[in-house]
């Protein structure tokens, strides 16, 4: 009994320990996390960003946000941003003496339009 209660806990703080952390501010990773922009125009940008299962929307604005400021050189700007999610398909992994089914997961991703003012 002792032991099962022992097991237990070291999985749950295996488990704990594989969490992701929240997604820093950076370009878009290989793991699709991030922002992305391109210019659409004079003084005109779109931006996205992906955040990861540890990071929340309020986050994610944040960034979005920060990287406006960014782009239009810290002067204001004028925006059009959407909430949306980018599902993520992990297929199901057999790590002994586990086995991982396939889930799904929805991911935090804003994007929009900026327009810099001069």
């Amino acid at each position: 009994m002792k032991y099962r209660f022992i097991l237990i806990g070291s999985v749950c703080l295996l488990i704990a320990a594989c969490a992701p952390e929240k997604t820093p501010y950076a370009s878009n990773t290989e793991l699709g996390e991030g922002y992305i922009d391109r210019k659409i125009g004079d003084n005109k940008y779109e931006i996205q960003v992906t955040g990861n299962e540890s990071t929340n929307y309020y986050t994610i604005e944040n960034y979005f946000h920060r990287r406006a400021k960014e782009l239009c050189k810290f002067s204001q700007y004028d925006y059009n941003m959407q909430r949306e999610r980018r599902t993520k398909i992990i297929d199901g992994q057999l790590k002994p003496p586990l086995y991982i089914p396939t889930r799904t997961l929805e991911l935090p991703m804003v994007t929009g339009e900026v327009t810099c003012k001069k």
